[in-house]
């Protein structure tokens, strides 16, 4: 996903140095990308008939979910392929950081 995303940024880039007037859904269609997205969503039963059953705040937090899931196995990907000293570095950055979350949360309540 973080690959993606930097990919889709470095595109951007180059399109925006182009100065279009307008970006539409007519300019976006020279993008194989966005034609893949919209013919997904035009068959998705899903994006057609949302379920009703579900309040727009289960619907939000479903979709959090799906994100964060999303993000944790292309981070975990990231950190496989990785070396093992990264590996041991992001452990250690990991553990100060948690330490230091620790702290501030005691000195909070220490305060009030």
């Amino acid at each position: 996903m973080v690959d993606r995303l930097r990919i889709g940024l470095r595109r951007l880039r180059r399109v925006l140095a182009d100065e279009p007037d307008t970006i539409n859904s007519r300019f976006l269609q020279q993008f194989d990308e966005f034609n893949e997205f919209i013919g997904r969503r035009q068959s998705s039963p899903e994006s057609v008939q949302p379920d009703s059953s579900l309040t727009p705040e289960q619907v939000l937090h479903a979709s959090y979910q799906t994100l964060r899931n999303s993000l944790a196995a292309d981070l975990l990907e990231q950190v496989k392929q990785a070396s093992p000293a990264f590996f041991d570095h992001g452990v250690g950055v990991t553990t100060e950081a948690t330490h230091e979350l620790k702290r501030i949360d005691a000195d909070y309540f220490l305060e009030e």
